[in-house]
């Protein structure tokens, strides 16, 4: 999994990414998970799925 943060200072940046490992590695048939943080490119809001904003309660593009 590659992954960004909406910000260099996000709290959870440490703690999120062993919590997904932890989450993933649950499911009947995961043995073997690696999260990767990246900040390039740079979050932006346009990047939310059509379905990431529905599940937000932001307007569908």
């Amino acid at each position: 999994i590659v992954m960004t943060f909406t910000d260099t200072a996000c709290d959870c940046a440490e703690s999120l990414p062993i919590e997904i490992v932890a989450g993933l590695k649950q499911i009947e048939g995961i043995e073997d998970v690696k999260v990767e943080v990246t900040w390039s490119p740079a979050w932006k809001i346009t990047r939310i799925s059509r379905y990431g904003r529905i599940a937000l309660g932001l307007p569908p593009r």
